[in-house]
């Protein structure tokens, strides 16, 4: 099964921005907030539609077991770029690549 690293992308940064703004948000409402819980959900949210609502809303997919697979992918990497940093896990996802 092969990850686009393109939607990895993608994901991961609008996972940290979406973060960052909500984190904000919060902040200025003087609400607490769990960083960690809304990178969660947010990743899960954006990957399930890029990687599954889009190919079979607009493609016309059908649902397949490397969607899955891609899904839960995007879907963990996206929070962890979140929580450690982009630049991070490019490094790492280069040096599993080879």
């Amino acid at each position: 099964m092969n990850v686009d690293l393109q939607t990895l992308a993608i994901v991961s940064v609008l996972t940290t921005l979406s973060t960052e703004c909500i984190k904000k948000m919060r902040s200025i409402s003087h609400k607490d907030y769990e960083s960690n819980i809304i990178a969660m959900v947010i990743s899960v949210i954006l990957s399930a539609v890029l990687v599954i609502v889009k190919p079979i809303c607009i493609d016309g997919a059908v649902i397949t077991p490397a969607m899955i697979y891609n899904f839960a992918v995007m879907a963990f990497f996206g929070m962890l770029a979140a929580n450690v940093g982009y630049d991070k896990l490019k490094e790492l996802i280069l040096a599993f690549k080879g």
